[in-house]
This record gives structure tokens, sequence and C-alpha cells, in this order.
């Protein structure tokens, strides 16, 4: 299941196109549904030999034509569950999937979801997330998991139906007041329906950042995050890279090479980057200005100078 809302300023539907293809290249017999608005769905010309070659099947929602993309895309996003019937497992748009999904039926829960980046709320660089909630009128306590709303199981009950009630008006209070962004207010959904959601293995949303690399061998899902940097030149994650949707774009369709590259998508990582674990990794994320490392390739040089003193002080 994804959700999308598209024009000529953004990537998504390529890249929604290819998290699809991905899905029936190692899932062949699982459906594929895409949601989408009224003003995105305007633009499909010229897209549907492509899209019905992946999509199965796609439901638009006629949504205020004032709305930016950000919103239109968390107004479907938060209101999913009144939109289709049945269970389902969502998954973001720049995610590619790894192997067969059919082991999602023996995961349990009404709804489950992935620990954000891979580890607990205060062991990671949530400064900005943190203010949020603050905003918000939220409070963070020591035992609060921070769910990453990317890769989500959702079951057709009462439970789950009610969180997702419960998500979308909290979304649209946080919304107005500047924080369009759906996590915050799911976890303030999730606290206020009594913890719904369940966590599930990293497997199923391994986010190429943080703490991912306990899952990456055997993940289900890779969600490689498209708002970070996307040149050739820069990008860690191959899949990251917007020269790979700008063909797609110009020919409407999705390149054998790039198609060949979902067979094996563990495979499409840049041979210049390097890996910062265990003691290193923490001391890392303690320097503010280095947080993210493929967020800011310029830093590059000082970031492997700083590796090269802490492993002189790690012998």
């Amino acid at each position: 299941m994804y959700v999308a809302t598209f024009g000529s300023g953004n990537y998504y539907l390529e890249q929604t196109l290819l998290s699809a293809c991905s899905v029936k290249m190692h899932s062949p017999h699982a459906e594929t549904l895409l949601v989408t608005d009224d003003a995105s769905a305007a633009t499909l010309d010229g897209w549907h030999d492509t899209l019905y070659k992946y999509i199965d099947k796609v439901i638009t929602v006629c949504l205020p034509a004032d709305m930016d993309d950000m919103k239109r895309s968390r107004h479907l996003k938060t209101s999913l569950r009144t939109i289709v019937s049945g269970d389902y497992l969502f998954v973001d748009s720049d995610t590619i999937v790894c192997r067969p999904l059919d082991d999602i039926d023996h995961v349990e829960g009404d709804v489950c979801a992935v620990a954000d980046m891979h580890g607990t709320f205060f062991g990671q660089p949530n400064d900005y997330v943190y203010a949020q909630f603050r905003k918000a009128g939220c409070q963070v306590t020591e035992d609060f998991t921070y769910y990453n709303s990317g890769v989500m199981l959702v079951r057709d009950t009462p439970k789950a139906h009610r969180l997702y009630a419960e998500w979308h008006a909290r979304w649209l209070e946080t919304c107005e007041r500047g924080m369009c962004q759906d996590q915050v207010a799911l976890r303030m959904a999730d606290r206020q329906c009594g913890n719904v959601i369940s966590e599930m293995c990293g497997e199923w949303n391994c986010q190429i950042f943080g703490r991912f690399l306990a899952y990456f061998k055997c993940a289900y899902i890779l969600h490689y995050f498209s708002h970070c940097h996307r040149d050739s030149a820069k990008t860690m994650f191959l899949f990251r890279n917007d020269g790979i949707y700008s063909r797609m774009r110009a020919g409407r369709c999705i390149p054998d090479d790039v198609a060949e590259r979902l067979r094996q998508p563990h495979k499409a990582f840049a041979s210049h980057y390097m890996v910062l674990a265990d003691e290193k990794y923490d001391a890392y994320l303690r320097l503010k200005p280095l947080l993210a490392l493929d967020g800011y390739p310029r830093r590059l040089s000082l970031v492997r100078a700083f590796a090269r003193l802490l492993s002189l002080f790690s012998l």
C-alpha cells in the first residue's frame, strides 16, 4: 500500500513505481495499491502503461486545491485506514523491497511498526523531534518508543481504526501549529489509545541511517530516506540518486539497468563511504556539526580524519 502526491517538482511518482517494481520482483502475487489525490492523478498522462505494470489499483481522493504536497500526503497517510478496507502493509515511496514479503502474515498486532532509526528515543540525535514534542505539549519519558511511520502493518480491527482516527485528529492539531510531519502525531495518538502499536523487527523497515547494520543482511525492506542528498557524487545509496528518477521521467519507464539493480539492492552502495561503529559511532553522534554523514558529504574529509584519530585511541 502506497500513498503519494506528485508533480513536476518532485520524483515521488518515480520512487513509488521503483518501489512497487521491487515488490512485484520479489513478491509477484502481492497486490499493490496507490492512494493519491485528484491533483496528482491529473498529472499521470503518459504514465499509465508503466503505472499499471506495477500498481494494481489506484484510489483517488479529492482534497482542497490549496493544500501543498506535504499536507496532501500526510492527510492521506493519516486517514488511510478509513479509505481502504482489509489488512495492509503500508510502505513509503522511498523504499526498496529485498525479499519475499510472505512472512508478514506471521507478524502479530493490530498495528505494527519499527522504532525510528532502530533505537531508543534518547539514544538518537532527536533534538529537533524532542522540540516538536515539547511544542505539542507531549511528555517524553525514558520508556518512550518513537516509531518510524515509513512501514506499518495495519489490521482491519477496531483498535486500528481508533488509532487512525486519533492520529488524523492529532495531525490536524499539530499541523495548525506548523508541525506537518506525521510521526509526532502518531506517537501522541498511540499514547492516547493505550499503546496500540506493537514493535516489529527492524528487518521490516531497515532505515539506512544510524544503527541499521544489525538488520541489513536479512532486511525485507530498505528505507533510504529520499530527503537526503541525492546527486550521483554525494549519495551513499544509489537508489537515492535523482539521476535514476530523471531517466525514468524522460522515458516514462524503469530502465533495464535500474530494474536489474533491484535484484540485489544490498549491493547498491557507493564504494567511497565508510561505517563508524561501536564507540566510534557513539562519539561521532556527540559531534553535532557532523550528525549525518550522508547529509553532509562536503565534510567527509573531516569525518575521515576524526575516524582515524579515534582508531589511534582504540589501539
